[in-house]
């Protein structure tokens, strides 16, 4: 029957349900970066290779709030809603001090990583991913 649950996982305090029909009811995952220092970076690998990304210190700073496309297969970046204006993105490895000075850097890498470099003073980044 279409629109019957024939699955549901839940992983990072969400869940994600599919449907005979294929239809995913919910995809997201979120996390944080914990506190982060002027000029280090934080990584980790999502669930998926493509999907969008919404990442925010959390403080209600619109400086500070980037939405991406992402994709870790090619690497391909793109920008898919708001880029704050201490925010940027580009793809590749970040190293803590690959992005510009002042700025909050965010990557997808062909490593299969998102990146989020910090260079704008010490703050938690929290991360939540759309698929």
């Amino acid at each position: 029957t279409p629109g019957t649950e024939v699955a549901t996982k839940k992983a990072g305090g969400s869940e994600l349900t599919l449907s005979s029909d294929g239809v995913k009811t919910s995809a997201l995952f979120s996390g944080n970066t914990g506190a982060m220092t002027d000029d280090t970076v934080f990584s980790f690998t999502p669930q998926f290779s493509r999907g969008f990304i919404k990442i925010t210190n959390g403080a209600g700073q619109n400086a500070r709030i980037l939405d991406l496309a992402y994709d870790t297969d090619t690497p391909n970046a793109g920008l898919a809603g708001y880029q704050g204006n201490v925010m940027e993105f580009t793809t590749g490895v970040l190293t803590g001090t690959t992005g510009t000075d002042a700025k909050v850097t965010v990557s997808a890498a062909n490593d299969g990583k998102i990146y989020i470099e910090n260079r704008n003073g010490n703050q938690t980044m929290y991360w939540t991913l759309f698929r």
